[in-house]
């Protein structure tokens, strides 16, 4: 892993939905052994879970 691949959250708001927000790596990934970028599609995102729903990507 890398120090900048960390979570903030997870925070309820007034209305009961959950929030989170994923970072992402900075610098380059190393390639091949199965580490790539795109094993982690929701880095670099926010997301709402409604506490009756599905989670939601809110912003990038």
């Amino acid at each position: 892993g890398n120090y900048h691949e960390y979570a903030y959250g997870p925070v309820f708001d007034p209305g009961g939905n959950l929030w989170v927000t994923l970072n992402c790596t900075i610098g380059k990934a190393p390639s091949g052994g199965g580490f790539e970028e795109k094993a982690f599609p929701w880095r670099g995102w926010s997301m709402m879970k409604p506490r009756h729903g599905n989670l939601v990507p809110v912003s990038a």
